[in-house]
């Protein structure tokens, strides 16, 4: 779980300055890997998709825009969740979602947004297997993950608030994260080489 560096910065010539944000988690395997990814996706959903408060807040205040999404990046012996944009200030929005993180950790998600949020990604993997390419894709993932190609259906169907709030108190430390940039060296220049 050791961070190797808290921040980097890289250039291309862009318009608006790009940044992810990882957070490591303790990996898992098996079942209970594929439990904290769900858990974890629905979480995040539910605390930063376009109908959460944090979301529409940084839209409002113009630290996001419409590319702004979040992501479980999970396999053997890694487990991050990542944050990523366009951004003019990515250290104000990286402040904004560890805020976000602790006061979830303290007082819980919206059990609104949360059944919302489980519903739509339940109604979606039933979509998903539909199509032929992605029923092997589960069924293929499932097999290198050692679970049952059903196991996610289940894990949702059985899934509380309970669940994501202990993943969230639990499982989620915002010390243990990195933030990238990807800056435009022409406007870096523009302000005397000095980085904001």
């Amino acid at each position: 779980l050791t961070v190797v560096t808290s921040e980097v910065t890289d250039y291309a010539p862009i318009g608006v300055p790009i940044f992810h944000f990882g957070i490591k988690c303790a990996p898992k395997n098996g079942y209970e890997n594929l439990k904290a990814e769900m858990e974890a996706y629905v979480g995040m959903l539910v605390l930063s998709n376009a109908s959460s408060p944090l979301y529409q807040s940084m839209m409002e205040e113009g630290l996001i825009n419409n590319t702004f999404t979040s992501e479980i990046f999970n396999g053997d012996g890694y487990f991050c969740i990542i944050f990523d944009g366009e951004s003019e200030d990515p250290h104000a929005v990286c402040d904004r979602i560890c805020e976000t993180i602790e006061n979830a950790k303290k007082t819980g998600i919206d059990k609104e947004l949360f059944n919302e949020v489980r519903k739509s990604a339940y109604g979606g993997m039933i979509q998903e297997m539909n199509y032929v390419s992605a029923a092997a894709n589960i069924m293929m993932n499932s097999h290198m993950s050692e679970v049952s190609p059903f196991d996610a259906i289940k894990v949702l169907s059985e899934m509380t608030i309970e669940d994501v709030n202990r993943f969230i108190r639990e499982e989620i430390d915002v010390t243990l994260s990195t933030l990238s940039v990807i800056k435009n060296p022409a406007v870096v220049q523009q302000n005397g080489g000095e980085e904001e």
